[in-house]
C-alpha cells in the first residue's frame, strides 16, 4: 500500500524518459513500413528527430537541478526536445499525406490497418511527451535555492 493519498498522486518525473524511448521505437516501427521511395528523403529525417528527442531528454534527465545554472541547462535541453517534438509532428503529417492516410482509423482489425494505427499512436505519444516535458519545466521553475 502506498502512503500517498490518491488525490496527491501524480506521474513520476521520469515518465517523460520512458515516453521518449517509446516514441523513438514507435517512430522506427512506422517508418520501416513506408514505401522505399520515401526512405532517403523522409523516413531518415523522421527517425533522426525521434532519436534526437530521446537523446535530449536523456541529457536533461542526467542534469540534477541543484543550482539555477543547472536548472537553466536542463530547461535548455528540454526546450530543444520540445521543439523537435513539434518538428516531428509536422513531418509526420507530411508523411501521412504522402502515403495517403487522411482519417483517424479505428482500432486495427487487419494487418493493413496496423500501419495506420501505428501513426495514430505516434501522434498520441507526441502529445503525451510534450505535456510531460511541460510539467517537468513547470516543476523545475518552482525550485528555490
Amino acid at each position: 500500500m502506498s502512503n500517498v493519498r490518491v488525490n496527491q498522486r501524480h506521474e513520476s518525473r521520469v515518465q517523460y524518459l520512458d515516453t521518449a524511448r517509446e516514441l523513438a521505437v514507435n517512430t522506427l516501427s512506422c517508418v520501416k513500413r513506408m514505401p522505399k521511395s520515401y526512405r532517403l528523403i523522409l523516413t531518415m529525417k523522421l527517425s533522426e528527430l525521434a532519436n534526437d528527442i530521446y537523446i535530449e531528454v536523456c541529457i536533461a534527465n542526467s542534469i540534477y537541478p541543484k543550482s539555477p545554472a543547472a536548472v537553466a541547462q536542463r530547461a535548455q535541453h528540454l526546450n530543444v526536445a520540445s521543439g523537435k517534438i513539434d518538428a516531428l509532428d509536422g513531418l509526420a503529417g507530411i508523411a501521412l499525406d504522402c502515403i495517403g492516410i487522411k482519417d483517424k482509423p479505428a482500432e486495427p482489425t487487419e494487418p493493413t490497418k496496423m500501419t495506420e494505427y501505428a501513426w495514430v499512436h505516434l501522434g498520441e505519444l507526441l502529445d503525451k511527451e510534450k505535456a510531460l516535458i511541460n510539467k517537468v519545466l513547470k516543476s523545475d521553475a518552482k525550485l528555490t535555492f
